[in-house]
C-alpha cells in the first residue's frame, strides 16, 4: 500500500510537467531504481524491480516503456546466477535455516517471483502483434534472456515462446532470434535446452505441414554434435521413437533416487558438470529429432524451397546416420536427380506420384543434392554397393550453368562438389570419366571469373598429380578410340582420352594474370621439362627431374585452401590482387618537368585575342555577321 501510494504521488507530480521535462524525470529515476539494485543485490532491493516492471506496465509513454524494458533485461541477465534455482528445497518449515541461508531464500524467491512476471509482460505483448508498439523490443529482450540465461529457471518457457517467431514474416525479428538460437546451441554444453528445442522444432514444423521459413531449418547447422558421438551411433528405428519414449517414461515413473543418488545430482547440477551416459542420451535424441524432420522434409515435396537446408543438414551429419537410413537415401536421391532431368522423367517410377510443372531442380539445389548424397556414400554407406553414376552425371550436366553462373554462392558449391567426387573420392573412379571432367573444365576456363579459374586449374593440377595416367592429355599422346564428343552430358561417353587438353596454352598465351600463368605453366612442368640454357645435359636432366618430384610429392591442397583461394582472387571485392604496379613513363615525366619549369620562369600573364579577317568575315555565315554587327554596335 505504501508503494502504491508512492506511485500515485509521483504520477500526480508528472502530469502538470511537458514531455521533455517528463522524460528527464522518468529517465533519471530507471537510473536511480537499476543503480541501486546493482549496487546491493539483496532480497529487499529485488522488490524494487517492481517499479521498473510498473513503469513498463502501466507507463502512458512508449519511449519510457521501452527504457524501463530494457533496463530490465540488462539488471536480469546481471542478477541471474549460473544455477538453476530449485524453489522447493525450502518448503520443509521444520528444519531451521540460518541468517545467510534465509537471507539467499528470500532473494532466490523474490527473484524468480520478478523475473517470471518479466517473462509474462513479454509474452503477453508479443502474442499481440503487430498492434503492440513495443513488439520489437519485447522480442529482443526475450532472446536476449534465451541467450544469457538458458541454465536458469523458466528457460523451457523461453523456449516455447522463441521458437514460432522463427516463422515470422519480419526478416528483422528473425534474424535477431536467429542469432539467439544459434548462440545457445554454441555455448550449451550440457545439451539440456538444446535437447528442448529442437523437439520444439520438430514439433512446430510438423504442425505447419513442413512449409516454414528456413531459418527453422538452418538453426540446426549449429548444433556441435560430432564433439562427442566418436562412436558415429543413432537408434535405427526413427519411426518408433514414440513408443521408446513412452516405455522409458513409464520405467522412470517407478523408479526413484536414493537420498545420495538425488544429493549427487544436486552437485552435478551446482557444478554444471553431466556425464558421459547424460550427453551421449541428449545427443542420441537430439540427432534423432533432426534426422526424422529433414528425412520427412525431403520426402514431403521433392521441389520444396526448404531441400536445400534439409541437404546441407544431411551431408553435415552424414556419418551418424545408420546404414539402412543411408541406403533409402541415396536411392531416394538417384531418383530425385532422375525426375529433374526430362530426358529420364517418364522411366522414373519410384516417384512418378510427385511429378508437377516443376521438372527440374535449382542449380543450387542440385549442387548440394550431390555433395550429401557423396557424403552418405563416403561414411558408413561405403559399405553399401551402390553405383554413383547418376550423381557424376549430373554434376558433369551442370558444369557450363555452374561456371557461368557469376554466383559466390554457387562456386563455393560447385568447388565443393568437383573437390569430393574428383579428388577426395572414396572409390576410384574411371579414366574415362575423369578425363571427361577435366576436359569441361578446362573448355569452361575462358567463361570463369578469375577466382574460379584460380581453383580450377588447382583442381586440375591435383588431379594429375593423383591420376598420373591421366598426364597424356598434356603430352598428345591420344589413346582413346572414336572422336571426342564435347556435346553429350555422359561422361562415360565422351571418349575424353581420344583430344587433349590444348586450351590450357591459349589461356596461358592469352591471360594476363601472373598467377594464372604461373599455375598453367606448373601444371606443365609435370610433363614438360625446364627450359634451361646450360649446355650440360645430365645437369638439365637432374634439374627436371628434381622439379617433378618435388611437384608429386608436394602437398595435396585441401577444400578449405580452395575456399580461401575464392575470397582471395574474386572480382567483386572492388580491388586486384596481386596488385596491379604502376608503371611510370620515363618520357612523360621528363616533359611534364620541362613545361614546370617554362612556367616558373614566366611572371606574367599572356593574353591573347583573335581578330576574324575581312576574308572571314565573307565567307562566314550570316548568323556570324549579325553577331559581329550587333558588337560593333554595343561599341
Amino acid at each position: 500500500e505504501d508503494q502504491e501510494e508512492k506511485r500515485k504521488e509521483e504520477e500526480d507530480e508528472t502530469k502538470h510537467m511537458d514531455r521533455k521535462q517528463r522524460h528527464n524525470v522518468m529517465e533519471q529515476k530507471i537510473a536511480t531504481i537499476s543503480m541501486d539494485i546493482i549496487a546491493s543485490p539483496t532480497s529487499a532491493s529485488m522488490r524494487k524491480l517492481g517499479d521498473l516492471l510498473h513503469i513498463a506496465m502501466y507507463d502512458k509513454d512508449v519511449l519510457i516503456q521501452k527504457k524501463a524494458l530494457m533496463s530490465l533485461n540488462i539488471l536480469f541477465q546481471d542478477l541471474a546466477p549460473s544455477y538453476r534455482v530449485n524453489i522447493n528445497q525450502y518448503d520443509n518449515n521444520a528444519q531451521t535455516l540460518s541468517r545467510e541461508i534465509e537471507e539467499l531464500k528470500n532473494y532466490e524467491f523474490n527473484l524468480i517471483k520478478q523475473y517470471q512476471s518479466f517473462l509474462q509482460l513479454l509474452d503477453f505483448r508479443i502474442q499481440k502483434g503487430k498492434r503492440e508498439p513495443t513488439l520489437n523490443v519485447c522480442i529482443t529482450c526475450l532472446a536476449n534472456q534465451l541467450r544469457k540465461n538458458h541454465h536458469f529457471n523458466f528457460a523451457e518457457n523461453i523456449a516455447e515462446l522463441i521458437v514460432p517467431l522463427l516463422n515470422k514474416k519480419s526478416a528483422a525479428i528473425r534474424e535477431v532470434v536467429m542469432k539467439a538460437v544459434c548462440a545457445v546451441f554454441k555455448e550449451d554444453k550440457s545439451f539440456e535446452i538444446t535437447n528442448t528445442m529442437v523437439e520444439l522444432l520438430a514439433k512446430f514444423i510438423k504442425s505447419k505441414n513442413y512449409r516454414v521459413r528456413v531459418e527453422l531449418i538452418d538453426c540446426f547447422l549449429y548444433i556441435p554434435l560430432t564433439a562427442i558421438l566418436k562412436d558415429k551411433l543413432i537408434p535405427k528405428e526413427i519411426t518408433t521413437f514414440k513408443r521408446f519414449n513412452k516405455r522409458r517414461g513409464q520405467q522412470k515413473k517407478k523408479f526413484t533416487l536414493s537420498v545420495e543418488s538425488q544429493l549427487m545430482k544436486d552437485m552435478r547440477e551446482l557444478k554444471a558438470s553431466h556425464t558421459t551416459t547424460h550427453l551421449f542420451k541428449m545427443q542420441t535424441n537430439i540427432l534423432r529429432n533432426m534426422i526424422v524432420t529433414y528425412v520427412r522434409l525431403l520426402k514431403s515435396d521433392p521441389f520444396s524451397p526448404l531441400l536445400f537446408a534439409s541437404l546441407a543438414g544431411l551431408g553435415k551429419f552424414s556419418h551418424l546416420i545408420n546404414v539402412e537410413l543411408i541406403y533409402d537415401l541415396l536411392h531416394y536421391m538417384r531418383n530425385l536427380l532422375a525426375l529433374s532431368d526430362e530426358k529420364t522423367k517418364q522411366s522414373s517410377a519410384a516417384l512418378a506420384s510427385l511429378e508437377d510443372e516443376r521438372t527440374e531442380l535449382p542449380l543450387k539445389t542440385s549442387l548440394q543434392l550431390i555433395i550429401t548424397a557423396h557424403a552418405l556414400q563416403r561414411g558408413l554407406g561405403s559399405t553399401i554397393n551402390i553405383d554413383m553414376h547418376s550423381i557424376y552425371y549430373q554434376l558433369y550436366h551442370n558444369l557450363p550453368e555452374a561456371v557461368g553462373s557469376n554466383n559466390s554462392v554457387i562456386d563455393k558449391l560447385l568447388v565443393q562438389a568437383l573437390y569430393e567426387l574428383l579428388l577426395d573420392s572414396a572409390t576410384p573412379q574411371p579414366p574415362d570419366r575423369l578425363a571427361a571432367f577435366m576436359k569441361r573444365m578446362s573448355t569452361l576456363l575462358n567463361l570463369a571469373a578469375t577466382n574460379l579459374q584460380m581453383v580450377i586449374l588447382q583442381i586440375l593440377f591435383e588431379c594429375f598429380k593423383k591420376h598420373t595416367g591421366l598426364l597424356q592429355l598434356l603430352t598428345g599422346e591420344e589413346s582413346g578410340i572414336g572422336m571426342y564428343d564435347p556435346h553429350t552430358d555422359n561422361p562415360d561417353g565422351a571418349n575424353s582420352l581420344s583430344t587433349t587438353l590444348w586450351e590450357l596454352s591459349a589461356l596461358y598465351n592469352q591471360s594476363h594474370h601472373d598467377h594464372i600463368r604461373l599455375l598453367i605453366q606448373k601444371i606443365m612442368q609435370l610433363v614438360v621439362p625446364v627450359t634451361s640454357h646450360s649446355k650440360n645435359t645430365h645437369e638439365h636432366f637432374e634439374t627436371t627431374t628434381t622439379i617433378q618430384k618435388a611437384l608429386f610429392n608436394s602437398k595435396m591442397t585441401s577444400l578449405a585452401d580452395l575456399d580461401s583461394m575464392l575470397k582471395v582472387y574474386s572480382p567483386y571485392q572492388g580491388h586486384f590482387y596481386p596488385d596491379v604496379p604502376l608503371k611510370h613513363y620515363q618520357h612523360y615525366d621528363d616533359k611534364l618537368k620541362t613545361i614546370e619549369k617554362r612556367n616558373a620562369k614566366q611572371s606574367f600573364d599572356l593574353q591573347v585575342f583573335i581578330q576574324p579577317t575581312d576574308a572571314a568575315l565573307r565567307r562566314s555565315s550570316s548568323f556570324f555577321k549579325s553577331c559581329f554587327q550587333r558588337l560593333e554596335e554595343s561599341e
